[in-house]
């Protein structure tokens, strides 16, 4: 008897998603595609045409297209499954449950949802990753296989690591021409590294490095009689090195806190579960607890720690405040729906009206398009509620469970692959407290295969009695039913692989036309024509739907700075405002097109929703002042004085300015005291550069005026 032909091709199908969702990059240098435009712009034509917005989508498009594969093959595997295979056990089943019942509760949400655009968009991006999973699982049953994948996955890590060093090397030469000096560099940057975001490869990178110490050690250990020649140890020794190398020069450029914690709880699981005493790893156990208990409750009575600790986390310099503001905003939509959540994929469109205020004003949040908390636990509660919460968690919980009891009695060879790949996904999910990883393709694919893995450790071990036939002969009913479904998946992989695609090379054409707006400095109908017809040709298959927000805000903003304000307000107020009613300035806008085509109260309201929402944007004070300057000032004079504000001067003018036209000069002087007591300066230091600012502009010219006679000694 013989393994069946659709398991092997399953597997092999497996097998490839994992250099799929790492190498398959377009990501062509800037200074090699101006070369192929001088050299051929037929090749040059060719590639623009096939280049997506983001280089690192192919990736995404490869594994949607295996996960495609996967399904028509594993109905073929069904369908050749014979009459004696033995039935999974009611454990074994907990699993795919659970799963099914996540994938169902998410494409339920779309009823409640709060942005249905979104759940479609977030359900389809998705669905290709538990396909993975559950391929992972049903195929991963014996301990050959697990190390057969353990082996693609350290290579597919080295290459992309070479790949990666390779293009780091490549713009030294081309913009430095000093290797050090590029490398320098690249720790300010993460666009450069690992083809999109530092965070998004560091799982893979840790996993890679735990996989090729554990085949160094197996090969080391390899009983005397059974051992290779010497050379062939060095050899793979040598391996291992340079793919280490590799991954250590990429993990210390990347910089990434969230990868740093995840490399210390993944490696400390690692090195403690491969102990060799059960006494010293109790005990270790024991001693961590205790380390985190003193630590905890150190924190927890030491007044100086939690004030360094809270100085860090909202320093403006740093990103730690983003993530506060995220998850913030993320706990209060948890709070306000915490059984059914606001649906899959609403974060982006119901985070801005729950951000906290603070966060309009900081560095890193102040006008960010947000689509992820950084926290993928935190986004599963806020958007699938507490139902979906514990269906995800129960996932996890069962697939590390599953795997650790089984592993712990296996022989040790298959101890060091299985536990390496065991604390990879701990580095994985310890990752996702903080970053937004688990959103990214390249990520989530490999997270949820390795999921999958783990969950099939019960099996791991038992015959493959299955996998195994004498033939396959299936009746004409089944070949109409594999019919079908073959034709159902070719259709969605067509329609949302393809579409999906297409939609991503529009976007890159939308990019483009987008900086010509901004770049206009006359209304174009044409271009305006243009724009929204890639907008259309791109909206229905796309599904990374926030880049449609942005675009349509674009759009609405370049409309409203030319006074085309019924076309603009149709636009954003059409698009943006139903789902994302705060989103960056978008009540501004709004106000200001409603102030222009005569809806003064509508005016009104948007003006003051904007300052609410944003009390740090100058411009909203200043445009509510044209309706009601009395109100104008009070709300910045609230501002500025709770706040103690006084350092951001540009506010401290505005103020003054509204004081005056109120005839509030009394206010205004105390106003420039105190600013210039805070300051340690004098009144003519503030009012002097104020007066030089307003004289260079015609209209401004009452101002100064009026501020010559309210500081007639100071000017």
């Amino acid at each position: 008897m013989k393994r069946s032909l659709p398991a092997k091709i399953c597997f092999i199908l497996l097998l490839s998603a994992i250099p799929a969702s790492m190498l398959c990059v377009l990501w062509t240098p800037a200074d090699l595609y101006n070369r192929l435009k001088d050299y051929s712009p037929v090749l040059a034509g060719i590639y623009k045409s096939i280049a997506p917005l983001y280089p690192a989508w192919p990736q995404f498009f490869a594994v949607q297209s295996v996960a495609a594969l996967l399904l028509i093959g594993g109905v073929m595997c069904w369908l050749a499954r014979p009459a004696s295979r033995s039935p999974f056990s009611p454990r074994e089943r907990v699993f795919p449950i659970l799963l099914g019942l996540y994938i169902f509760w998410a494409v339920l949400s779309a009823l409640w949802s709060a942005w249905p655009y979104g759940t479609r968009a977030q359900i389809i991006r998705t669905l290709p990753y538990f396909v993975l999973s559950l391929a992972a699982w049903r195929l991963c049953r014996d301990e050959k296989r697990w190390i057969t994948l353990a082996r693609v996955f350290a290579i597919s890590v080295a290459l992309q690591a070479a790949l990666q060093f390779g293009y780091i090397f490549h713009l030294s030469l081309v913009d430095y021409h000093e290797i050090t000096w590029r490398l320098l560099k690249l720790k300010l940057s993460s666009k450069p590294l690992f083809f999109a975001n530092k965070n998004f490869a560091i799982g893979g990178l840790i996993t890679g490095a735990y996989l090729f110490i554990a085949f160094a050690v197996r090969i080391v250990s390899r009983p005397r009689k059974d051992r290779p020649e010497l050379g062939l140890e060095w050899l793979a020794m040598g391996y291992g090195l340079v793919g280490i190398v590799f991954i250590g020069v990429c993990f210390a450029l990347s910089d990434s806190l969230a990868g740093y914690v995840a490399l210390g709880v993944s490696a400390a699981a690692f090195a403690w579960r491969l102990m060799p005493s059960r006494r010293v790893r109790v005990g270790l156990l024991a001693l961590a607890l205790l380390l985190f208990v003193a630590s905890s409750l150190t924190m927890l009575f030491s007044h100086r720690l939690q004030g360094r600790f809270a100085d860090w986390a909202m320093d403006p310099k740093g990103t730690a405040s983003l993530r506060v503001a995220y998850w913030s905003g993320a706990a209060r939509m948890y709070l306000q729906k915490p059984v059914a959540g606001w649906g899959a994929g609403s974060f982006p469109a119901v985070y801005p009206s729950l951000a906290p205020t603070w966060a309009s004003g900081m560095r890193f949040t102040a006008g960010v398009r947000n689509t992820h908390p950084h926290n993928a636990y935190l986004r599963v509660a806020a958007e699938l509620g507490t139902v979906g919460l514990l269906l995800y968690l129960g996932i996890l919980a069962y697939a590390f469970m599953v795997s650790y009891s089984s592993l712990r009695n296996g022989p040790p060879r298959t101890q060091l692959v299985g536990f390496a790949l065991w604390a990879g996904a701990l580095a994985y999910a310890t990752q996702n407290f903080f970053s937004k990883a688990p959103m990214h393709w390249a990520s989530a694919a490999q997270f949820w295969i390795l999921i999958g893995v783990l969950a099939s450790g019960l099996r791991v071990g038992r015959a493959a009695a299955e996998e195994q036939e004498d033939r396959f002969l299936p009746s004409a009913a089944q070949w109409a039913l594999f019919g079908v479904v073959s034709c159902l998946v070719a259709w969605g992989w067509y329609s949302w692989g393809v579409g999906s695609y297409a939609s991503m090379v529009t976007l890159r054409e939308l990019e483009a036309d987008r900086a010509n707006l901004s770049l206009s400095g006359n209304y174009k109908p044409k271009l305006v024509e243009n724009y929204e017809s890639l907008l259309q040709r791109a909206r229905p298959r796309c599904l990374w739907p926030t880049r449609m927000f942005y675009y349509d805000y674009a759009l609405g903003w370049y409309l409203t700075d030319q006074r085309q304000f019924d076309h603009a307000q149709r636009v954003l107020g059409g698009r943006i405002a139903p789902y994302c009613p705060h989103m960056l300035r978008l009540r501004l806008l709004l106000g200001r097109c409603a102030m222009r085509t005569g809806d003064l109260q509508s005016a009104y309201r948007q003006f003051r929703e904007h300052i609410r929402r944003n009390p740090y944007d100058i411009e909203g004070y200043q445009w509510l002042a044209n309706l009601n300057p009395e109100h104008a000032a009070a709300l910045l004079e609230a501002h500025v004085y709770e706040k103690n504000d006084f350092k951001d001067v540009e506010k401290v003018w505005e103020l003054i300015s509204l004081y005056i036209a109120c005839g509030k000069d009394q206010k205004a002087r105390q106003l420039v005291e105190r600013t210039a007591k805070e300051l340690d300066e004098t009144p003519s230091d503030i009012l002097l550069p104020y007066a030089r600012s307003l004289g260079k502009a015609e209209e401004q010219k009452w101002k100064l005026r009026a501020l010559r006679r309210a500081f007639p000694n100071e000017l």
